[in-house]
């Protein structure tokens, strides 16, 4: 590709532009991330947020709700966390009332299990190996999921041209 000298010149230009912006945004980040630990450890102290010998737990502070109130205080902002708890206990209600389908449920929460053991499974297959290499390993998971990816999207192809076929025919 041949440039011209303008378009050259216009490139170092925009090259020495974005490179200030991200220098300037890389010290923005660092600041961000001091103050952040400075917000951290001054709510985790007045809200007692302690470990059982007493010292303050400025990590134990959930910043994406802090940061949601900063927002919505701060940025008159839509407290979107508020929002998504008012959704949460709409939800709950249905759960714990009658109007979800209890088989629903029921085959839902067992197909969560179901998951949770084959996980289990994944990591003790791993487990019972003793003569290959972490790197063999790696390879040779990495291969597995990827054929996992392709059985999810054949399953996926499969039931929706179900889902058609009933719906059409």
């Amino acid at each position: 590709m041949n440039l011209t000298q303008a378009q050259k010149q216009e490139a170092k230009e925009l090259l020495s532009k974005l490179e200030n912006l991200y220098n300037h945004r890389a010290g923005l980040d660092i600041l961000k991330i001091n103050r952040e630990d400075t917000l951290r450890e001054e709510i985790a102290s007045i809200c007692d947020i302690r470990n059982k010998q007493g010292e303050i737990q400025p990590n134990k502070v959930k910043m994406p709700l802090l940061l949601a109130l900063i927002d919505e205080i701060f940025f008159n902002k839509t407290n979107k966390k508020e929002e998504e708890y008012a959704l949460m206990s709409s939800y709950r209600q249905a759960l714990s009332g009658k109007d979800v389908n209890k088989d629903t449920i029921n085959a839902y929460v067992a197909l969560q299990e179901e998951i949770e053991e084959n996980n289990q499974n994944l990591k003790e297959v791993f487990k019972e190996t003793s003569t290959l290499d972490k790197e063999i390993l790696d390879a040779i998971n990495l291969i597995a999921k990827e054929r996992y990816k392709l059985w999810a999207k054949i399953w996926a192809l499969e039931t929706f041209n179900q889902n058609i076929q009933q719906n059409v025919f």
